[in-house]
């Protein structure tokens, strides 16, 4: 994508006319007023190569128009007129190139045929000397005129050559999750609503499933056509345009992203990478701004995140609170301008869709500079896990703005120099917070035991509520099986506890378990619970207490509520249950009381037990074989 910019409308639009045989001043308005005021589009052919062109207004009522079209380029071609030289808003689009990052591309000095060589000569110079030390400051400076041709051939050459080293230079590909910034809308008769905007990543095919984001709204890709050709799949870098017909024309508006579903999130804070102009006033603490994303426009609030103040033409860590949602993903280029007078007064890109995470202070800095560099994946590991332990897969894919089979590459040859470690369920951790996780479970569960030496571990789910809260249940568990089979700790039934512990009882405990272990037996189906245990072992309940959670770590004991069943009952209970199925389609707890030969007391837990381990299905007073009955 090439971007046209300047302060000449009119000649700037005939010059890109004369090269692509487009007008892309389209509305009436813009052929009455003769200036651009909305972005134009056109196809370029350059040999091998075929680029779109984006034409933006130069006006300065327009510029907000200029920077929805220019932060989706690749390349700029800055057209000067040699009748007028550089003016004002010349400058500006300059400075907004050069904070998005726009370094290549042609200037082209036009309207040549309305002055003398002298005169052309002085604003050849003068061009020069306001590029120099800038972007483009080596750009080739090609004099050319629209209407006679001169110099156009020379012109097409030089942004051929661009468009080359563009090209060759985009190591994106199209593996990136797909996002599209909406720059028009409108309605097609007997098509609905189309969208259109340059693709700033991905590939889309007609058919995909996309989202329409901030908003969140659902839709389908009927249809494609790049510069007015259907086609069935359109990659980055070229103008699109998208029949949606499920949305209407009001339920969109410029500033919207099409998206990849699954991959991009809605944020309220961002944390970046400013610069500001050299010309610009200081940007402090709480100071409005106008913040461009894309197509997007939203009002933010500024957090400078070292000291108070950003100097003009000095750079900084910023954290931006947005006064309305905004889609936007890691590496993405950003403007800011004043939010009065309106101005242009830096930009740069972003490094944290999570601004939240970051205070003033260097902790926070720390983490950025790591992002700043590039996707160092242990470095944004490192940070997801403090905010978060652990991380997951789909984690890095909406932080990074990645695939899964691009994270893969990245994620492959981060194991492969032991800077990372992946636990099965698509957990990812750095290497040093593995470590960390390793050493610290197999202390707890060697404290844990060493205190209650009768104990076969520490419960999983207490370590977890102790330090690991906001872990789910289902990760904790996955990162347990790890250090399991890693050798750290024996985890099983919930327990974790040192490698190959088992607890020794005393002479006079084994006399005890063996009180509790025949009283169970003789009760059968109605067991005992914790007091009656008690009461036959001669003890209190307390110190009972050790020997029961022993017998029930042993597997001698099946504990149900309060209650106490003899574990070699088990089996007796789940052969009933399928006899009982194979000839009944459902079960009542009376049903349950008379197979087992107990009283409603028992049966209740005991029916309870039964829905817990999914032997069964409860729906309102009726059970149902369950699938764990099935595997039976």
């Amino acid at each position: 994508m090439i971007g046209t910019a300047g302060h000449i409308d009119h000649g700037k639009t005939v010059l890109v006319q004369a090269l692509t045989g487009v007008d892309t001043d389209r509305l009436p308005e813009e052929k009455r007023r003769g200036i651009s005021i909305d972005l134009g589009f056109a196809r370029l052919s350059l040999g091998e190569v075929d680029v779109s062109i984006i034409d933006v207004p130069g006006h300065e009522r327009f510029i907000r128009n200029m920077v929805a079209g220019v932060t989706g380029v690749d390349a700029a071609l800055l057209v000067v007129a040699a009748d007028e030289g550089f003016m004002p808003q010349t400058r500006e689009h300059l400075d907004i190139l050069e904070v998005l990052g726009v370094t290549d591309g042609v200037v082209a000095v036009t309207k040549v045929d309305l002055v003398d060589d002298e005169w052309l000569q002085m604003v050849l110079e003068d061009v020069s000397l306001e590029l120099e030390g800038r972007i483009l400051g080596d750009a080739p400076v090609v004099p050319v005129s629209a209407v006679s041709g001169s110099g156009m051939d020379v012109l097409r050459e030089e942004l051929g050559r661009v468009a080359v080293r563009v090209t060759e230079g985009d190591v994106s590909g199209p593996e990136g999750p797909m996002r599209l910034p909406i720059d028009r809308f409108f309605t097609v008769p007997g098509f609905g609503t189309v969208v259109t905007g340059t693709l700033s990543s991905g590939c889309i095919v007609t058919g995909d499933q996309a989202q329409i984001l901030p908003d969140g709204l659902d839709v389908r890709v009927r249809g494609l056509q790049v510069h007015g050709e259907k086609v069935a799949r359109a990659e980055r870098s070229q103008r699109v345009a998208v029949n949606i017909p499920q949305l209407a024309v009001e339920d969109l508006s410029r500033g919207h992203w099409l998206t990849e579903p699954g991959y991009f999130a809605v944020q309220r804070s961002l944390a970046v990478r400013l610069r500001l102009l050299p010309g610009a006033a200081e940007l402090a603490d709480g100071d409005r701004v106008r913040l461009h994303v894309g197509t997007a426009e939203v009002m933010a609030r500024v957090t400078v995140l070292e000291g108070n103040v950003i100097p003009p033409g000095e750079e900084g860590f910023v954290r931006f609170r947005m006064e309305s949602p905004l889609c936007a993903a890691f590496g993405d280029r950003f403007i800011i301008r004043r939010y009065s007078p309106i101005l242009t007064i830096g930009g740069g890109r972003i490094l944290d869709i999570c601004g939240e995470r970051y205070r003033k202070g260097r902790r926070g800095v720390r983490f950025l500079r790591a992002r700043e560099a590039g996707p160092d994946l242990p470095s944004v590991l490192e940070q997801l896990c403090e905010a978060s332990f652990p991380a997951t897969l789909a984690d890095l894919e909406v932080d990074l703005g990645r695939k899964a089979d691009q994270m893969a590459t990245l994620l492959e040859s981060e194991e492969a120099d032991g800077r990372i470690r992946r636990i099965p369920g698509d957990i990812v951790l750095p290497a040093r917070h593995w470590g960390e996780f390793l050493r610290y479970v197999a202390q707890a569960a060697a404290d844990h035991v060493q205190k209650n030496p009768l104990e076969w571990g520490l419960a999983s789910e207490e370590l977890r509520s102790r330090r690991f809260r906001r872990t789910p249940a289902r990760d904790f568990s996955r990162l347990l099986t790890a250090a399991r089979e890693e050798g750290t700790i024996d985890y099983r039934r919930g327990l974790i506890s040192p490698p190959g512990h088992r607890p020794e009882l005393s002479d006079r405990e084994r006399v005890l378990c063996a009180k509790i272990e025949g009283l169970a037996a003789e009760r059968g189906f109605s067991p005992p619970d914790g007091d009656e245990l008690a009461e036959a072992a001669s003890t209190s309940r307390e110190a009972l207490a050790p020997l029961l959670r022993y017998l029930v770590g042993a597997e001698q004991l099946i504990r149900i509520g309060d209650q106490y069943l003899d574990a070699s009952l088990w089996d007796d209970l789940v052969g009933s249950l399928c006899t009982w199925f194979e000839s009944n389609d459902r079960l009542t707890v009376a049903e349950l009381r008379d197979l087992l030969g107990t009283t409603r007391k028992y049966a209740v837990p005991l029916a309870e037990e039964m829905d817990y381990r999914r032997l069964t299905l409860r729906r309102g007073d009726f059970r149902f074989p369950g699938p764990a009955l099935g595997e039976q």
